[in-house]
């Protein structure tokens, strides 16, 4: 049916936005963020038409409406499933929503450990960088983005992450999409999974969450080679909390959303330590000592100064001082 006017509205904030169908009946709408959506259809002597549909992330949405012809003033509600089958590309997509990433296993809240569910992707065991692998293809071969915008570290080509190597903020995550073999024109630059995340935002309705996650050696076996050698559990304990809140400001127009995360660890670190002996400490000083005695004075700077001498600093207030040993070596001219 053409020139029919199609609506599409979301559930959560109720922002709305209208197409006019061609002249083969289609219509097309881009840029939607995920989440669920009604879809309404009017058009000149047919009934109007409405439709629950589910938009995910990095995934084409197929809607098909069959109009009846308008008889009296009536509303017709279609429900059904969209298929998630890609017709119109190739592109290989595992979405993941924010009931599924709540419960998929996450070690440390890192957001890319949720790739490691989608088809082809494998851990990086290898040499080199990268938490995963995708088809054989190196670990810095991945693109992450957050909201379209990049998410890597511009140096070595990975995700962002500080020093416990963990790319914090999945509580924000609202969906997930690890896209593999991706070659329309909005994915590039990387051969590898185009991970993308949207976060969450504010909505109608008020909500939020809280969460605390704890870890220590108590709740952890020991591995094989410390029981091998009866070595008892290394001390380490994590502590990782996240907190969120959203809703609105003006009703259908203006919302907010806030979302806290951070983590406290303490890990244990390998490496032989050498401690010297009482016999040989005392050796040290006591030739240490005999050698700051034996250095021969020198003369400069207007007058005489011994070879070693201590040097006292303090702070403003004397708060704290410091001492140093400074060596005064002698001048040799020929």
């Amino acid at each position: 049916v053409a020139s029919g006017k199609v609506t599409v509205q979301s559930d959560a904030t109720g922002e709305a936005h209208t197409a006019a169908t061609g002249a083969a009946g289609d219509f097309h709408f881009s840029l939607l963020r995920p989440g669920v959506y009604t879809v309404t259809v009017n058009a000149a002597g047919f009934d109007k038409t409405m439709q629950k549909v589910t938009v995910g992330l990095g995934q084409v949405a197929n809607v098909k409406f069959a109009l009846g012809i308008a008889r009296q003033t009536e509303t017709v509600t279609v429900e059904g499933e969209v298929s998630m089958m890609q017709t119109d590309n190739a592109n290989m997509a595992t979405t993941f929503d924010s009931s599924q990433l709540a419960n998929l296993p996450a070690p440390g809240n890192d957001m890319t450990a949720y790739a490691l569910s989608a088809p082809g992707v494998t851990v990086s065991t290898g040499g080199g960088y990268g938490n995963f692998t995708v088809f054989g293809l190196p670990g810095v071969s991945n693109l992450f983005t957050v909201n379209g915008s990049d998410n890597m570290d511009p140096y070595l080509n990975l995700n962002n992450s500080g020093a416990s190597n963990l790319t914090l903020g999945s509580n924000e995550i609202q969906e997930a999409a690890v896209i593999i073999n991706g070659y329309t024109g909005q994915y590039g630059r990387q051969a590898g999974a185009q991970v993308n995340y949207v976060t969450k935002s504010g909505a109608n309705d008020f909500h939020g969450n809280a969460a605390f996650y704890y870890n220590e050696k108590v709740l952890n076996a020991n591995d094989f080679f410390n029981n091998s050698t009866d070595t008892p559990r290394p001390f380490a304990i994590s502590r990782e909390w996240a907190g969120s809140i959203g809703g609105r400001i003006i009703k259908n127009k203006l919302f907010f959303y806030y979302n806290n995360e951070g983590m406290r660890y303490v890990l244990p670190s390998g490496g032989p330590v050498y401690i010297p002996t009482p016999a040989f400490s005392t050796y040290v000083l006591n030739n240490l000592t005999d050698f700051l005695g034996r250095l021969p004075r020198h003369a400069g700077d207007g007058g005489a100064r011994s070879g070693p001498r201590l040097w006292r600093f303090c702070g403003n207030g004397r708060l704290g001082c410091v001492q140093a040993l400074r060596l005064e070596l002698p001048e040799f001219r020929q």
